[in-house]
């Protein structure tokens, strides 16, 4: 590899974003996200939801129109509840995954302190 690619693909990281497999500050933000603005909004949606379909259930009552506004509605909680549940297992991932990716680099830099750099001093090449 000449010099003038190394410090194109220097150059290329530097300015490339970081990838949220990778990116701990990442993970944090997209957990503090889920938890301050994605699952309460959605508890917020899928209250209001519910709500308003039940008074309109109780309206329609006897009528088609309400049964199947009361199907929908049986549809739209079981969406919610699925969507919670998918929320929750990707906050928990992205937090497992945080914890892996430190302990990954926690044993490799244990490993390379243990190398004994010998008593040569090291040259520049």
């Amino acid at each position: 590899m000449s010099w003038d690619e190394w410090e194109q693909l220097k150059a290329g990281a530097a300015t490339r974003q970081p990838d949220l497999r990778t990116d701990p500050t990442g993970k944090s933000m997209a957990v503090r996200a889920l938890e301050e603005d994605i699952q309460p909004g959605a508890d917020r949606a899928g209250n209001r939801a519910e709500e308003s379909s039940n008074v309109a259930v109780r309206e329609f009552t006897g009528w088609d129109t309400g049964a199947g506004l009361k199907d929908a509605h049986q549809e739209w909680e079981l969406q919610v509840r699925n969507l919670k549940a998918r929320l929750a297992a990707d906050k928990a991932a992205l937090r497992a995954n945080k914890r892996e990716f430190r302990q990954v680099d926690h044993g490799v830099g244990s490993g390379l302190a243990q190398i004994d750099a010998g008593t040569e001093p090291r040259r520049d090449v």
